[in-house]
């Protein structure tokens, strides 16, 4: 049995661990120390360009080895930039991209950007996230936004995996 962490190093409104870990809105609060141990925000974006490069040139058994092949209908994802973290959606991931990363949250709702919660509505109550679980997620996903995809991330952007008592591990089982 794992330690579990107590506290965070990134607060936010409202944690999304799926498809990829993001605060929305891209609003947060974060210790110093957590954020130096980033990648500097203006080598960041080239930094997730080089890596998803790097895995959309690989053939197919290729990507099976690392375990990221998938089922053609959710193939899009791979692909998609604004969940692969490239492009203008690089910053979106960054807060959220080191191997220590522990964020909290103040708002208990889901959250949908399709479908925002009415301010009325929201349940107030600091908590550390992610409060759900992947099996809680209806959505089929394509491997590389599950653990294995992760620890690649976490391997090619800071050669470093989270440590034991992360929350990671215990979310994606």
């Amino acid at each position: 049995k794992r330690d579990v962490q107590t506290t965070c190093n990134v607060c936010m409104a409202k944690f999304n661990a799926v498809p990829f870990h993001a605060s929305p809105g891209n609003m947060f609060v974060a210790e110093c120390i957590y954020v130096n141990q980033l990648v500097p925000p203006r080598q960041f974006a080239r930094a997730r360009e080089e890596m998803m490069k790097d895995l959309h040139s690989q053939s197919s058994p290729q990507l099976r080895s690392l375990g990221f092949s998938s089922k053609p209908s959710i193939s899009w994802q791979f692909h998609r930039p604004s969940w692969i973290g490239i492009g203008r959606y690089a910053m979106e991931h960054w807060i959220c991209s080191h191997p220590s990363f522990q964020g909290c949250d103040v708002f208990n709702n889901s959250f949908s950007y399709m479908n925002p919660p009415d301010t009325n509505d929201l349940e107030e109550g600091w908590a550390l996230a992610p409060r759900d679980k992947i099996r809680d997620i209806k959505m089929p996903l394509h491997p590389f936004f599950l653990l294995k995809g992760m620890m690649y991330a976490y391997k090619k952007l800071y050669n470093e995996t989270p440590p034991n008592s992360s929350w990671i591990f215990d979310f994606y089982t």
